[in-house]
């Protein structure tokens, strides 16, 4: 809050959108996604051990943002950025 010099929260999250500036916990939600939809199309045997975990990650964060887990990683992505 100190950044823009007011005690809004709802100022600061409006300039945060508007700059495009996500919170730092939906920035770590998109880079998870990225990683995870990028694990998921590994054809590496040991990646592949794990793809149901990935894959239960990837639908919590997707039920997260009431989002489909079938969408493209692109879709996904932008859809969670625009929270």
């Amino acid at each position: 809050m100190n950044l823009f010099r007011s005690g809004s929260v709802a100022l600061v999250e409006d300039c945060q959108r508007f700059l495009n500036f996500l919170p730092a916990s939906y920035q770590v939600d998109v880079r998870t996604v990225k990683f995870l939809q990028k694990y998921k199309a590994l054809e590496n045997r040991i990646c592949s051990l794990f793809g149901q975990e990935a894959d239960r990650q990837l639908r919590n964060l997707c039920t997260a943002y009431n989002l489909p887990s079938s969408s493209s990683a692109s879709k996904t992505i932008k859809q969670m950025q625009s929270f």
